[in-house]
C-alpha cells in the first residue's frame, strides 16, 4: 500500500507545470498586445530613457572634474 500515493503526486506535479505553461502562454500573448497596440510607445520610453542615462553620465563626469 505504499504506493497509493504516487498516482496523486505525480498529478499534483503534472497540474503545477500545467499552470507554469498556462501563466507563461497568457504573458506572452499579453506582451504580443503590447508590442503590436503600443510599439511607438515603448520606443518613445526607451528613447527617453537613453537620453535621460546619457544626461546623468555626462553630469556625473562634469562632478568629476
Amino acid at each position: 500500500m505504499p504506493f497509493a500515493g504516487i498516482p496523486a503526486i505525480g498529478l499534483m506535479y503534472v497540474h503545477r507545470l500545467n499552470n507554469i505553461s498556462q501563466l507563461w502562454a497568457d504573458c506572452a500573448d499579453i506582451l504580443e498586445r503590447v508590442l503590436d497596440q503600443d510599439s511607438d510607445k515603448i520606443d518613445k520610453v526607451a528613447a527617453t530613457y537613453t537620453c535621460a542615462e546619457d544626461e546623468a553620465k555626462a553630469a556625473a563626469a562634469r562632478l568629476k572634474r
